[in-house]
């Protein structure tokens, strides 16, 4: 979404007969507001949580982002309603992201606490990192150009998320994992016999 917005709403200044330097001018202005309402997302996420636990603020943010995507992106609308929708994207898809921090190291011991963040994090953007490529191929094969009925058929994937929202256990007051045992370093064991001439 963040990546084929903009030309969306510079698509819709065209058909407005607007100049570029209009277009980009309101891409700039739609783009703070998208930021202004992902830094919300990312600033309320945890006390959501703390409220109503996180897997509930999850299913906010999910449901936030799915309702605000499928009002903003597959129908045409005008500037002005870009500028009211996309804060509320923002909210909604940011906050979520934010959760994982919250989220993640609830999951895992102290030992592999980094390791499991970073490999979700990484398979994750691996995933995404194709979104733009695919939603222009979609678009340009599927939907005769309409990049905003691409960018939504994209976003869908994200229900994956909601399928394995089913199976998150909740964490909310629980603490945190620890390891199965104390790590320090290794003792040495006394020898029971005395070493041979041979071992010297």
């Amino acid at each position: 979404m963040s990546t084929w917005y903009p030309q969306i709403i510079r698509q819709v200044a065209a058909d407005d007969a607007l100049s570029p330097g209009t277009a980009n001018s309101h891409v700039a202005v739609a783009s703070m507001l998208f930021n202004a309402g992902g830094v919300l997302g990312y600033a309320s996420w945890g006390f959501l949580a703390d409220a109503f636990g996180r897997r509930k603020a999850f299913a906010i943010s999910f449901a936030v982002s799915a309702v605000s995507v499928c009002y903003l992106f597959p129908f045409h609308h005008g500037y002005g309603e870009f500028l009211l929708a996309l804060p509320v994207v923002g909210f909604g898809l940011f906050g979520a992201l934010s959760g994982t921090f919250v989220y993640g190291p609830e999951l895992f011991p102290p030992s592999v606490r980094a390791t499991g963040m970073a490999l979700c994090n990484s398979v994750g953007r691996l995933i995404t990192a194709a979104g733009p490529l695919v939603a222009s191929v979609i678009a340009a094969s599927w939907f005769g150009g309409d990049l905003g009925l691409a960018t939504t058929c994209v976003a869908a994937v994200g229900l994956i998320a909601v399928a394995g929202l089913a199976f998150a256990p909740e964490t909310r007051g629980a603490e945190l994992p620890s390891d199965p045992f104390a790590p320090g370093p290794v003792q040495a064991q006394p020898r029971t016999r005395p070493i041979t001439s041979k071992e010297m």
